[in-house]
């Protein structure tokens, strides 16, 4: 790009939005001070000044856009292999057995505290990614209304009457299809697709999917879906790459601000990407376009996606020791869906990090609505300690244990609304449900305990509990294994082996 252009185009932009006289982008010129109304005169330099600015905004982005495509069709697209999708590193450690407890063995039990060298904190929030530009919708906007598929329900975006498509997968085709998309024509779109993120309180994967459904409702064609939706995240301010997998069909690549497992990826500048559509390609050509300030991918779920209501099958889930103890639970089938899309990640290089991932994220609304109150009901009038050693069990006793292995041919974490709907969980799967629904409903401070093959859990409980604990910034966490069955609050489970163990403390 011009560097003189994109230097007028920024001071321009700047003294437009810092300048006193010109206010923020809603601000009006009033030029009846008594009154504090805008005389007729005030309104039309108003709206000679809002429409200069979009002028200058949109100008501005489709000079960014242009350098883009030039580059798209000038540069050389790298060639290199994908590479096969990283295992976590305990993937091949045998997971541990539940193991009935055995009430005998309390007899001489003395209080022991679990001495951990690692703790994982509370793992700060990602970066947020920020649109390239502002975005302005022309006032001669003659955008149709287009429906989107989204998680059960429907979410209207506006964009041309006629479907996208690509003439083909050269880089001249392909520049020429990405100028096209920096038009004006298609400046509601992307307006659209940015205004639904921030209202909806998306996450960066759910808006992924989201705009994977935009493009496919949007363009025709796997090649014109790919490109529609690596422009509309680049846009958004995400770093996406094109790519040409296997010499043959178009392909978006996206980084994270995480290492992701099990997805197939590239690296260019020291950079992992990963492959959106082409899940399974072995070669890959990578545009190498880009835009300043890009933002990689965020993986933490700290709100649902809005997700119509389609009501599972109820399950009734009961306590052995506690016969009144049982609840009939349902789920969101639609939220189910949106989890079976998303990749396992860990924060940094620690792979201990990726069960916070799924501990921290909340439950939907459905579950509070449904869920909370009967086990509310349940433990009313109960101290901590017997609220958790009910909520204990029920989940040690009325959840079946199975292997991932057998189940879905790998290991899998589940989300907690995961373990209320599938008909088997393990270890961590149970030990996330168990920490969500304490924290949730007791307002106690929990913590997962990492063993090799195994993850247990830790409460902070406001009064004196006998068992083993833990230490770790001056409060006292008590072990509460849910998958050493039937076992009390502050029991570890035979053969836990200390000195290996690490804590993840949750939000």
């Amino acid at each position: 790009m011009n560097s003189v252009r994109e230097l007028l185009y920024l001071a321009g932009n700047l003294l437009l939005i810092l300048c006193p006289c010109f206010g923020g982008v809603s601000a009006q010129f009033n030029n009846n001070r008594t009154s504090g109304r805008a005389t007729g005169s005030g309104r039309q330099q108003t709206s000679v000044f809002n429409a200069g600015r979009a002028g200058n905004f949109n100008d501005y982005r489709v000079s960014l856009n242009a350098e883009y495509a030039r580059q798209i069709k000038e540069y050389e697209w790298k060639q290199q292999q994908m590479k096969d999708g990283q295992r976590a590193p305990d993937r091949d450690i045998k997971p541990v057995s539940p193991i009935e407890w055995d009430k005998k063995s309390e007899e001489g039990k003395k209080d022991k505290e679990v001495v951990i060298e690692e703790v994982i904190n509370p793992i700060k929030k990602d970066n947020k990614a920020k649109p390239i530009a502002p975005v302005t919708v022309p006032q001669d906007d003659n955008s149709s209304g287009i429906q989107v598929p989204f998680l059960g329900s429907a979410a209207t975006v506006h964009g041309p009457s006629q479907r996208f498509s690509l003439s083909g997968i050269s880089q001249t085709a392909i520049a020429d299809g990405w100028t096209r998309l920096s038009q004006p024509d298609y400046s509601r779109l992307v307006a659209d697709c940015i205004k639904f993120r921030s209202q909806a309180a998306l996450c960066d994967w759910a808006f992924f999917v989201f705009l994977e459904s935009v493009s496919r409702q949007t363009a025709s064609g796997s090649d014109a879906i790919a490109l529609m939706m690596t422009y509309l995240a680049s846009q958004a301010g995400y770093n996406v790459r094109l790519s040409i997998a296997d010499g043959s069909h178009l392909d978006m690549m996206y980084a994270s601000q995480h290492l992701i497992y099990d997805r197939s990826y590239t690296v260019c500048d020291g950079v992992n990407y990963y492959s959106y559509f082409a899940k399974n390609a072995r070669s890959s050509a990578l545009c190498q376009s880009r835009f300043k300030n890009e933002t990689g991918v965020s993986l933490w779920i700290p709100t649902l996606p809005p997700a119509a209501s389609t009501t599972s099958d109820t399950r009734v889930i009961k306590s052995e020791r506690y016969p009144g103890f049982s609840v009939n639970s349902t789920v969101n089938k639609n939220l189910i869906s949106f989890y079976d899309t998303y990749p396992t990640s860990v924060v940094g290089s620690n792979p201990v990090s990726r069960w916070a991932m799924y501990a921290n994220a909340p439950v939907s609304d459905h579950v509070r609505q449904t869920l909370y109150p009967q086990l509310r009901t349940l433990i009313a009038g109960q101290s901590p300690l017997e609220a958790v050693e009910r909520i204990l069990n029920w989940i040690q006793t009325g959840f079946v244990y199975e292997y991932d292995d057998k189940v879905w041919g790998g290991d899998r974490a589940f989300f907690p609304e995961e373990s209320l709907y599938y008909p088997y969980c393990d270890c961590e799967d149970r030990s996330i449900l168990l920490t969500r629904l304490v924290r949730d409903l007791l307002g106690l401070k929990c913590l997962l305990v990492f063993y090799p093959g195994h993850l247990a859990a830790a409460i902070n409980f406001p009064d004196e509990v006998k068992g083993d604990y833990i230490i770790t910034n001056g409060k006292k966490f008590t072990i509460t294994d849910p998958t050493y069955i039937n076992a009390p609050v502050g029991w570890t489970m035979p053969k836990m082996d200390n000195s290996t163990a690490k804590i993840i403390l949750l939000n």
